[in-house]
């Protein structure tokens, strides 16, 4: 079984939220997004993959050049990218200046700003959640048209919320994941749209 724990797999950091990820370590492979919560640029992630010899399988390549898969790791053969930039560095930065401690206090900040904006927001008459804010996306439903309310709220240049659509509800997702979040962003975001759906 595969985990795709783009988002949710940092939840392990905090002591508070570790159980939402409770079994993650009996999956046979699992994928974090680094640049999801861990401050670094886009398109750095991990794998952990209990079947190297699987992923070998899929992504092996044959040219004479690359040579042949052996025993030791060898991204020629488990990626199917050939060339790629040292995606690894910028999270070595991270992980050595903020350690553990500061990646769970960032999670964690993170978290109460999304519940907080989650709170907000169901004092907006017509604005309902569609589903409880456990870890740091909101997902809400507002009266009238969807892709009129993202165009309004990100032409007002205090926030860009996406569309989505959960359980076949059109609706909104604010997802926090910046370790510069705070009050003061979620009370923009509150306001923007408090002001857009009047």
């Amino acid at each position: 079984m595969h985990v795709d724990a783009a988002f949710g797999g940092f939840a392990a950091l905090s002591p508070e939220h570790a159980h939402l990820v409770d079994g993650l370590d009996l999956a046979d492979s699992v994928c974090l997004d680094l640049h999801k919560w861990l401050n670094v640029p886009y398109d750095a992630a991990v794998q952990f993959t209990r079947r190297r010899d699987l992923q070998v399988a899929v992504f092996q390549n044959s040219a004479a050049y690359l040579g042949v898969p052996t025993d030791e790791p060898d991204l020629f053969h488990l990626t199917p990218e050939n060339s790629r930039r040292l995606r690894a560095l910028a999270a070595w930065f991270s992980l050595t200046a903020y350690g553990a401690e500061g990646h769970r206090e960032i999670v964690e900040r993170d978290i109460a700003a999304a519940r907080r904006l989650g709170a907000l927001l169901e004092t907006i008459p017509g604005v309902r959640l569609l589903a409880p804010v456990r870890l740091n996306v909101v997902c809400f439903a507002v009266p009238g048209g969807v892709a009129a309310v993202v165009e309004a709220v990100r032409d007002s240049g205090e926030a860009f919320l996406t569309p989505t659509v959960y359980n076949g509800q059109p609706a909104l997702r604010a997802a926090i994941s910046n370790w510069r979040t705070g009050d003061e962003d979620v009370d923009r975001i509150f306001a923007a749209l408090r002001k857009v759906l009047g």
